[in-house]
């Protein structure tokens, strides 16, 4: 390990690759680095953005990596006005070198380039607590709503307390009762049709969807057929739904 501080270079695969993927592979272990890798390649090649030079920035201490942090470009509807920016995701440090403050160097690089949203890919809790500490403001909470199938499995994998388990599995029976009859309700009403991939035809259907919200990611058909019909390790499927010759949604989905 070197004795000098080590520096945060912006990520080139030609020169960065090999080492990066001993690294990876070092931290989360074999069979995670190639599913891993399987996406990352696919972020260098057809991810919309892969452009934007750099994707990632690494700390490097000779002919290895010690500390990675990938930085993924989005585009955003903010209050009806698209705007580019990046998400921070993948903060990975070398365990030889925890302890010496690597993951905030690489947060606070970050931070430093002024366009970057904490969250996307693989964005654990002590990553977000470090991008709290590191100045990054924190979200206003979102309000999320889940359709649970099967309550009973719901509550055994969320491991909760007996009370708790069988509060939860009345209350998501009556919610989910109520979410089928409302959908099946909509599905009389609008056309529904499963999908192979996206059409960039019907993205001014999903520019006027997104309109709706003060912030939302831009899912135009590029970034719906890379992060999820193009996976190259999940298998997705999808639907839209019509309301005559109009577009009017859309879900995606998979088995888990």
């Amino acid at each position: 390990m070197s004795g000098t501080p080590l520096p945060v270079v912006a990520y080139e695969r030609e020169h960065h690759e090999a080492a990066l993927y001993r690294f990876v592979e070092k931290v989360l272990g074999a069979e995670k680095c190639e599913r891993r890798r399987r996406v990352i390649d696919t972020m260098h090649t057809t991810m919309p953005g892969h452009d934007r030079f750099p994707l990632r920035y690494v700390i490097v201490d000779g002919d290895r990596v010690a500390g990675s942090m990938g930085h993924m470009p989005a585009d955003f509807w903010i209050k009806g006005k698209r705007v580019a920016a990046r998400f921070t995701h993948d903060l990975l440090v070398d365990p030889d070198y925890r302890g010496g403050g690597l993951a905030r160097l690489l947060v606070d690089n970050a931070r430093a380039q002024g366009d970057f949203f904490p969250g996307g890919m693989w964005m654990t809790q002590p990553c977000h607590q470090i991008h709290v500490k590191c100045g990054f403001a924190e979200a206003t909470p979102l309000t999320t709503y889940s359709m649970v199938l099967n309550p009973a499995l719901f509550a055994a994998r969320k491991q909760l307390s007996p009370l708790k388990a069988l509060v939860a599995r009345a209350g998501l029976g009556v919610s989910g009762a109520l979410a089928l009859r409302r959908a099946r309700r909509d599905a009389a009403r609008a056309g529904l049709e499963e999908i192979k991939r996206f059409d960039s035809g019907l993205d001014p259907v999903w520019e006027k969807l997104g309109a709706g919200y003060g912030v939302t990611r831009v899912r135009d058909a590029a970034y719906l057929n890379w992060k999820y019909m193009d996976h190259p390790s999940l298998v997705y499927r999808a639907l839209v739904a019509r309301r005559g010759a109009e577009v009017v949604g859309y879900m995606i989905w998979r088995l888990a």
